[in-house]
């Protein structure tokens, strides 16, 4: 098992110029069989060219058990949805945290509009995110 304190990945600065998007989704599969896995997402806009938080919802498991704004256990073969309203903000990042080891653990991220379809250019595929070290 590949054994970190924690590894910081993110999406880039994605643009939503044209509103697109209504919200960003945020999935962590934990595809191990075994063992939990712990994840935050924070999700920023960057409409004045500075990160500036947005209010985050995690929805857990099967039960889509609600989370409390932190770190989140997610069990053995199961996901974790984040999600953030996003209307009016017209360039946003996503960042994922992973805690402890990023093994059997599976990040996506798309931008959805109000019809519910995803938006053509805002889907960031595992591969695609890239870890920053933020110290």
């Amino acid at each position: 098992m590949s054994k970190h304190s924690k590894i910081v990945k993110s999406s880039g600065i994605l643009n939503n110029f044209n509103f697109q998007a209504f919200l960003v989704d945020v999935e962590v599969a934990n595809l191990d069989p075994d063992d939990d896995r712990k994840a935050s997402v924070k999700i920023f806009s960057w409409n004045n060219n500075i990160p500036t938080e947005l209010q985050v919802l995690s929805f857990n498991g099967p039960n889509l058990t609600e989370g409390n704004g932190g770190p989140i256990k997610i069990k053995p073969m199961t996901a974790c949805s984040f999600v953030a309203f996003v209307p009016g903000v017209f360039a946003y990042e996503v960042r994922v945290t992973l805690f402890e080891t990023t093994e059997d653990v599976v990040v996506t991220s798309q931008g959805i509009e109000v019809s519910g379809n995803n938006v053509v250019g805002q889907t960031v595929l595992n591969n695609d995110f890239k870890t920053v070290e933020l110290d």
